[in-house]
């Protein structure tokens, strides 16, 4: 007998893991019969020898489908040798055959039905021949590995080929081994798998087995029972699943990176408008979104500044397969500019879908800085150029090219800087190398200061300048280049001209500039910091053209480190004059820049959130020459930030503090009470009935009570109570500084304030209170607990009253 068992389950039937190996692979033709003598199924080479589909024989009568001659009719018995039958053809055809019934049973032993072995009767065959066939074919010949064990010693009865080349043991070494010197799990361990498979309707258990080698391999082993021969074995298919288990782990880790990594990254679809499908984080945070979801939902058309930049995008990403450093301009949910360097690579999916995948770099502080420095430097009255390691200009700023002559910096850019302006002296004599001021920097890497000298121009007349040059350093510490300013000291003029064409650019700016000396006396100040002040504006604000209200006046004396008021004019508030005094002056003389959040004053004695920035400049010996301090209002930023911030912590229909405000306060009222000793209680109130207001008056009407209930309640109490709502008709509050008794009067004071006032269109309504108390060893989850349990007794002793703890207190 073949009986099926599987570690799911039980039931009639072959077990669905070898269900394909019985009926679809199998050399000869099986049905399997239902106890009444039906067609369950078929294989595809019974099918083949009845000339029908597989699917017109289910549900129908095995007698109708084969025949036994009339002389053999009551020769067969349960478990006999095959027999002679007829096999009637769809095409009428009677084709000759073999038939062995082998039964099945269920896990109690009862048949239930049974397989019907069936081939050509080709010529004499021995018996058994039928059994060992189909054991080769679902066995000895199967490419997976398999194993026949013995469930009462444990020990392996039979190993197929494929097991042998798996766990690197001979067919003969592997028979006779006990499971457990392969199953690496203890008893318990495989009871536990067991019972997990079971509960989890598993078809397989998951083990580790032991090679050869010694290595270990996660196995899921497909396991059911037979019977050959008389006899029960377990028939275990193994499936290795450890590389499987090991992209697993490794997909969760680059999961856990794409999550953690600060680098903004995301994928999404190609096309217009293109949707993202993943995006970690960072991507979230750098475009503004609320949510992960919000950013999800956001076309990715739509975060272009111009279109037409997402279309090169995408036409490069299909051309070219990927782009690298690609410079973009966004904005964010908010609308906000946003600059960012893509590197992005077009990828196809097993499945054959095309996605992009990308990662950005935010460079919107980084080209705020590099404009505003390139700004400063292309508008400098002094000539700058750079140089390479070997000498070659690397770029010139507008006032080197005019000195020089340039028209085009291409015409130099690449080019010798001393075979180009430094090849002769003043009276033409040749210059050596040597002595180049220039190259001497390279070399030594030592600065060059105010070194007189001679450059030509590109007409070849020669220019006296007063050089400047400094060792260019990298990141790494390497020197690779150097920065070269020079004068031009013939024609000063040409320099304060183009001076006062910075001072015109500085003045047009809406941001407050002003530039002082050491003492922190104004040698500059715009015309945004003269208006701020209610002065007279005079074009280019420095000396001697200060404002007389303003020439020499120390603004602060940045050597006075002190405890002084050192604020002279009033532009400052007080905490803000200190905080510049005490972090940003220091913090810019040691490092040369500090910027933080500060405020003025205009001429009304308004406070004006500003953002500013304070530069300290030093001379040859490191001490401070000179203070720059760029200034910028940031009223309506900070105006944005605190819509933002109510938004977040009050409750739209009420105005109280909502749910995540209210859970901030009790954890402030706690630190207070573990700190100081002091005392505190909470109380939570509820609406009675507040369900039959909505269906009686509508949702409207009830949502005016919650707002009246919520003035009352803030009339009630103390400004240093917080009142919140906790949600629906739930109240909560917090009342610092109280005792219980306290608590309990303020409940009553509450509940009396609420049921004594009708409502308008609802009449009367009455809240169940609340009260417990604070202690320096709660915390927020106990509280709440005990607090909320009042409040349920307090409904369920009748509603409209307060109850302390348990202690019920009834109105009058």
């Amino acid at each position: 007998m073949i009986s099926s068992h599987s570690a799911g389950g039980s039931g009639p039937g072959l077990d669905a893991c070898y269900a394909r190996a019985l009926f679809e692979d199998c050399a000869v033709g099986i049905a399997e019969i239902t106890g009444d003598g039906t067609v369950r199924r078929v294989n595809t080479r019974l099918a083949a020898m009845l000339g029908r589909a597989p699917e017109t024989c289910h549900g129908v009568a095995f007698e109708e489908l084969v025949t036994r001659p009339a002389h053999d009719v009551g020769a067969e018995t349960p478990g006999a040798d095959r027999v002679a039958v007829t096999l009637l053809a769809s095409a009428g055809e009677r084709v000759p055959g073999w038939c062995r019934r082998l039964p099945v049973t269920d896990d109690g032993g009862t048949t239930v039905g049974y397989l019907a072995l069936l081939e050509p009767r080709e010529g004499p065959r021995r018996a058994g021949d039928d059994v060992a066939d189909l054991y080769r074919e679902i066995f000895t010949h199967n490419v997976a590995p398999k194993l026949l064990v013995d469930p009462e010693s444990g020990r392996i009865a039979d190993a197929n080929a494929a097991a042998a080349t798996f766990y690197g043991w001979a067919v003969d070494e592997l028979i006779g081994r006990h499971i457990a010197s392969i199953n690496v799990l203890s008893p318990a361990e495989i009871r536990t798998e067991m019972r997990r498979a079971a509960r989890q309707e598993r078809r397989y258990f998951r083990f580790r087995h032991r090679l050869a080698d010694g290595r270990l391999r996660e196995v899921e082993v497909y396991s059911s029972s037979v019977v050959l021969h008389g006899r029960r074995y377990l028939l275990s298919l193994i499936h290795d699943v450890t590389e499987l288990h090991r992209q697993r782990r490794a997909l969760r880790v680059y999961h856990d990176l794409f999550e953690a990594l600060p680098v903004p990254m995301f994928r999404n679809t190609p096309g217009s408008p293109g949707r993202f499908l993943a995006v970690n984080p960072a991507m979230v945070a750098l475009f503004h979104a609320e949510s992960r979801e919000q950013l999800l939902n956001t076309p990715v058309a739509s975060l272009y500044r111009d279109p037409r930049q997402g279309r090169r995008v995408s036409e490069m990403l299909d051309e070219d397969g990927r782009v690298d450093g690609m410079l973009l301009e966004l904005c964010t949910l908010r609308g906000e500019p946003l600059c960012v360097r893509l590197t992005a690579q077009r990828v196809t999916l097993p499945d054959g879908a095309v996605v992009y995948d990308g990662i950005l770099r935010d460079i919107t502080a980084e080209r705020a800085a590099e404009g505003f420095r390139r700004s400063l430097l292309e508008n400098l009255g002094e000539a700058v150029f750079g140089v390479d390691e070997h000498g070659r200009f690397t770029f010139l700023n507008p006032t080197a090219k005019e000195v020089l002559g340039v028209g085009d910096d291409a015409a130099l850019l690449g080019a010798d800087v001393h075979a180009t302006i430094h090849y002769r002296d003043g009276e033409g004599r040749h210059y050596p190398a040597e002595r180049c001021p220039v190259l001497s920097v390279l070399d030594t890497g030592e600065p060059v200061r105010e070194h007189e000298d001679w450059f030509r121009r590109s007409d070849g007349t020669a220019i006296p300048v007063l050089v400047y040059a400094s060792p260019l350093m990298g990141v790494n510490g390497r020197q690779h280049g150097a920065v070269v300013s020079f004068q031009d000291i013939g024609k000063r003029k040409r320099a304060e001209t183009a001076r006062d064409q910075l001072l015109e650019i500085l003045d047009a700016t809406p941001d407050i500039i002003v530039m002082l000396d050491a003492d922190g006396c104004i040698l500059y100040a715009n015309r945004s910091a003269q208006a701020l002040r209610g002065y007279r504006p005079v074009p280019g604000g420095v000396r001697p053209d200060v404002p007389q209200e303003l020439e020499g006046k120390p603004l602060f004396r940045p050597r006075e480190f002190g405890g002084q008021r050192l604020f002279r004019l009033g532009v400052f508030p007080d905490w803000a004059a200190n905080k510049v005094l005490d972090h940003g002056l220091p913090a810019a003389r040691d490092t040369g820049v500090w910027q933080g959040e500060t405020e003025l004053l205009d001429v009304e004695g308004r406070e004006i959130p500003v953002s500013q920035v304070i530069v300290a400049h030093y001379d040859d010996s490191g001490e401070v020459v000179r203070y720059s301090t760029i200034i910028r209002d940031i009223s309506e930023h900070k105006r944005l930030e605190a819509a933002l911030a109510e938004e977040a912590t009050v409750d739209r229909l009420t105005g109280l503090y909502n749910r995540t405000r209210f859970e901030t306060s009790l954890q402030e009222v706690l630190a207070r009470c573990r700190r100081y000793g002091t005392e505190a209680a909470l109380a939570m109130f509820d609406l009675d009935h507040f369900k039959r207001v909505n269906d009686t008056f509508g949702h409207a009407v009830g949502d005016e009570v919650l707002r009246e209930l919520s003035a009352r309640a803030v009339a009630s109490t103390r400004e240093a109570d917080v009142v919140a709502r906790w949600g629906g008709e739930e109240f909560m509050l917090i009342l610092p500084d109280t005792d219980l008794a306290g608590a309990q009067r303020m409940g009553e004071r509450l509940r009396r304030a609420i049921a004594e006032e009708p409502f308008a269109e609802v009449g009367r309504v009455t809240i169940s209170v609340g009260v417990t108390a604070l202690s320096a060893d709660d915390d927020a989850d106990r509280i709440l607990q005990r607090v909320d349990d009042a409040l349920y007794r307090a409904k369920r002793l009748g509603r409209n009253r307060v109850v302390v703890n348990g202690a019920p207190h009834t109105a009058a």
